[in-house]
């Protein structure tokens, strides 16, 4: 049973990694953006805030919100 299972990992498994890996290589991340976070995008602080109010229903600011989840992280590891 073994060595069917090694069988298929080196045949079909490996080789859709590979290719996966040379797509994301030489495709898809020269196609991505430079920087991270949609607070980088034009209009993005207002879009994250407006984000923000409506999935916690708050007018916190989003140093607030992650002041919050450090102190619940911090409460929760104790």
């Amino acid at each position: 049973m073994l060595s069917i299972l090694t069988a298929v990992i080196n045949k079909e498994i490996n080789p859709s990694f590979a290719k996966l890996r040379v797509f994301l290589e030489s495709e898809y991340l020269l196609k991505t953006r430079s920087e991270i976070g949609v607070t980088t995008l034009p209009g993005g602080i207002e879009f994250y805030q407006a984000c923000l109010k409506w999935h916690l229903s708050t007018h916190a600011t989003p140093q607030e919100v992650h002041q919050t989840g450090l102190k619940e992280v911090t409460r929760l590891q104790e």
